[in-house]
Order: C-alpha cells, then sequence, then structure tokens
C-alpha cells in the first residue's frame, strides 16, 4: 500500500480523483483514506521543507556571527547602515503646549450638530 502511495506521490503531490479512486480499488482502502494519506504527506513534506529552511537561516546566521568575531568586531556594511536607524538623535526639548488654544467646545471648532431626521 505504502509504495504505491509514494509512487502516486512522487508523480503528483495533488492526484486527481480518478488517481485516488484507482489507488483505493487496488489497495482495498476508501477514497476518503487515500485522500487523507496525500493530505498528510503533503503537510510531511511542507513541514521537512520548514525545518530544513530553518535549519539553513542557523547555519547563516551562525557563520555570520562567527565572521564577525574572527573581524576583530569590526562591524560589516550592513550593521553600520542598520546602526545608524537604532541610534537615537540627541534629546529634543520639549515644546510647552498652550491648553487655551485647543478648545474642546465644538462649536467654536467650526463644526456642527448632526441633522436630525
Amino acid at each position: 500500500q505504502r509504495r504505491a502511495f509514494k509512487a502516486s506521490f512522487e508523480v503528483s503531490s495533488k492526484p486527481c480523483r480518478k488517481v485516488r479512486e484507482t489507488l483505493a480499488a487496488e489497495t482495498g482502502l476508501s477514497v476518503r483514506v487515500v485522500q487523507v494519506w496525500f493530505q498528510n504527506q503533503r503537510a510531511k513534506m511542507k513541514k521537512l521543507a520548514r525545518r530544513q529552511q530553518q535549519q539553513q537561516q542557523d547555519q547563516q546566521n551562525t557563520q555570520r556571527l562567527s565572521s564577525v568575531q574572527t573581524n576583530g568586531g569590526s562591524p560589516t556594511g550592513m550593521e553600520v547602515i542598520m546602526n545608524s536607524y537604532t541610534t537615537l538623535p540627541q534629546q529634543q526639548q520639549l515644546l510647552a503646549i498652550d491648553q487655551a488654544a485647543y478648545t474642546t467646545d465644538a462649536f467654536r471648532q467650526g463644526l456642527t450638530p448632526p441633522q436630525m431626521p
């Protein structure tokens, strides 16, 4: 059963209804069981691909860290750019706001009440 499923999965991970029906007839399983097996197999492959991609990213990050450490700690071009964004400007003086200039009266702001039906 598994060999037949795997062989068919290598041809297409999303077999059409006819192929699923044929596999079900060959294995003696229901069409739904065949369909779920393919769904599970696709999810498994997606999970493995994600794990492999994560491992590659981790490996690249480790290589970057070790290259920064071997450079005597001197920052790379990208790090210089990123550091320029993370540094904050010198403390700026806050301006006092005159509360009287900002009235909360809607009519003084030129707003009119909604029209009643």
